[in-house]
């Protein structure tokens, strides 16, 4: 994909500033127009849930409701 990751550290105790860039293509206009998702866009989007069993990821987030749906499993 090309791009970029980095961290910009903050004043002690104002934690600090995780950044990325990513260069994609321009999509194109494969749907239906309606907001609909057709049944091939639906198998592009599906995701074979168990290859993601297992990974863990980092969730840096204030909210505390957005927190309390990250813990959802």
């Amino acid at each position: 994909m090309g791009g970029k990751i980095g961290i910009r550290p903050r004043e002690k105790g104002n934690g600090s500033i995780f950044w990325f860039t990513v260069e994609l293509e321009q999509a194109s206009n494969s749907g239906t127009g309606t907001g609909t998702p057709t049944d091939a866009t639906k198998r592009e989007r599906s995701v074979d849930l168990k290859a993601l069993q297992g990974l863990r990821i980092l969730v840096a987030e204030d909210n505390a409701v957005n927190q309390r749906c990250s813990r959802c499993r």
